[in-house]
């Protein structure tokens, strides 16, 4: 019964990693990493020439991705600017892969295309 409580630096509370400063920098670097693996597997799924259409990777991405940022609403509210900058090009990856477009395409294409809102 005497047992110290431990304290955590970064409690997880919910699926969202909490730091000291509620600015969710670690959460941040988590969603990077998770959508990273999902990313990988969005491009896997369509090419230039074969794969599925855009309108499938877009519903892919939506399901797959972009529900991982979705998740906690208020997050992008809070973060740091690098912190939203990093989920942005997460995105517009995404968006690249579904349409085929090319490294140097505007970021408005992209949302115009997809009807998606970015996070800045």
């Amino acid at each position: 019964m005497d047992e110290p409580i431990n304290s955590e630096r970064n409690p997880k509370f919910l699926g969202v990693i909490l730091d000291p400063g509620l600015r969710l920098h670690k959460y941040a670097e988590n969603l990077r990493q998770r959508s990273v693996k999902r990313l990988n597997m969005l491009r896997s799924i369509g090419g230039l020439k074969w794969g599925v259409s855009p309108a499938t990777k877009i519903v892919t991405y939506k399901s797959l991705i972009r529900s991982l940022i979705d998740y906690a609403p208020f997050a992008p509210l809070i973060m740091y600017e690098a912190d939203k900058q990093i989920l942005e090009r997460i995105q517009l990856k995404a968006l690249r892969y579904s349409y085929n477009l090319p490294q140097n395409s505007k970021a408005k294409e992209f949302y115009d295309k997809a009807e998606i809102e970015n996070f800045l």
